[in-house]
């Protein structure tokens, strides 16, 4: 007996030294500025940590932070949820693969804790496609910002460079021509730099 409650006390050690302590530091957080309810902001923490949730760890891995509108939510996902099958004094729990329940307390105080229960997983999963588009969206406007940011600066590089470089007779003539604050409306081109003696001469964009 005793060897066997000695394997018994090693095997728990041994699985809870695998184990990933739960700190605070551990937990992420996410924005919501257009969450204003407590339902919001727990459907909205599900989206950002459902994909990512590891039901079977002693981690931080379902909770999240989420913040918006003076709220400092934090959000725990809880997806081992179970129905009770039986039959007379016999039963046993199924898990449910539909359904997962949500919970949330304000630390700001501004939102009741609340918690929902049996919460369908399908608005879980649409949420967390949202975040995802907005999050993409967000990347690939922030890369062509930059994209154009960069082509601006070196349009502006190689202007300079030619107003160096190039005659300022011959550069007056083509404002003239091209129309640049001499109002030819004939060969008018929008945007167009030309280099001239003292630095470049722009159309505004």
């Amino acid at each position: 007996m005793r060897k066997l409650i000695l394997l018994i006390g090693v095997a728990i050690l041994a699985l809870s030294s695998q184990a990933k302590p739960a700190h605070a530091e551990d937990i992420k957080t996410v924005n919501c500025n257009n969450c204003t309810s407590m339902f919001d902001f727990l459907l909205h923490g599900a989206g950002a940590v459902y994909k990512t949730a590891n039901r079977y760890a002693m981690d931080n891995s379902d909770r999240v932070w989420v913040t918006g509108n003076g709220s400092r939510v934090l959000v725990d996902l809880d997806q081992s949820v179970y129905r009770w099958f039986g039959i007379g004094n016999f039963s046993v729990p199924i898990y449910d693969y539909t359904k997962v329940d949500i919970s949330g307390t304000d630390y700001n105080g501004k939102l009741a804790r609340s918690t929902e229960k049996n919460v369908d997983i399908a608005l879980v999963e649409a949420k967390w496609r949202e975040i995802e588009q907005n999050r993409n969206k967000a990347l690939e406007d922030a890369r062509k910002k930059k994209q154009k940011e960069d082509e601006r600066a070196l349009d502006d590089l190689t202007w300079a460079a030619e107003a160096a470089a190039m005659n300022p007779a011959i550069t007056i003539a083509m404002n003239q021509r091209y129309g640049y604050g001499f109002g030819n409306s004939w060969y008018r081109s929008p945007g167009a730099c030309w280099g001239t003696g003292t630095g470049v001469m722009c159309q505004p964009y």
